[in-house]
């Protein structure tokens, strides 16, 4: 089992070029709420690999309403999110092989009917602000660049007065 996941972690971390956390899911059968409504700080990839898992994604929360509530962890703690006054955007049963996508400070909720369910679901941070992401901070570390820089070139550095 290990290394089949260390295998799907490797193959999204080559899809998405940058790291991704990896969570499995196991739920029993004829949960009503296997996940109450909630939002999440990453973008999750949802991998449904067994039974069925019903889905509801809801259009995320006007932030003027509690702008004390952190947008990326609603439902979470002693913070509740009322289903009832969400809109629902997708309403959907994923079953084997099926994948979804779930855009981060989206809730979402989950559940089973008849069957268990087991799901994967693949975490990640776009992280790019100002050029600062993953793949820069990787280079500063190995004290190398990929690309030429022209500040690195003395004939084109001045003393500005």
């Amino acid at each position: 089992f290990p290394e089949l996941l260390g295998g799907a972690c490797i193959a999204a971390l080559d899809a998405f070029e940058m790291p991704v956390g990896l969570n499995v899911y196991a739920s029993g059968p004829g949960l009503a709420a296997s996940a109450p409504p909630h939002t999440d700080r990453q973008e999750v990839v949802v991998a449904q690999c067994a039974g069925k898992k019903r889905w509801r994604v809801f259009r995320p929360p006007s932030v003027s309403d509690q702008p004390e509530r952190d947008p990326y962890a609603r439902g979470k703690g002693s913070d509740v999110l009322d289903e009832d006054s969400l809109i629902c955007l997708l309403d959907a049963v994923l079953e084997e092989r099926d994948v979804l996508y779930v855009p981060a400070g989206f809730p979402h909720a989950t559940a089973t009917a008849d069957d268990a369910s087991l799901h994967l679901t693949f975490g990640f941070v776009p992280c790019a602000n100002f050029g600062l992401g993953v793949e820069s901070l990787r280079v500063a570390a190995r004290g190398e660049r990929t690309a030429y820089d022209p500040l690195d070139d003395a004939q084109h550095l001045r003393v500005v007065q």
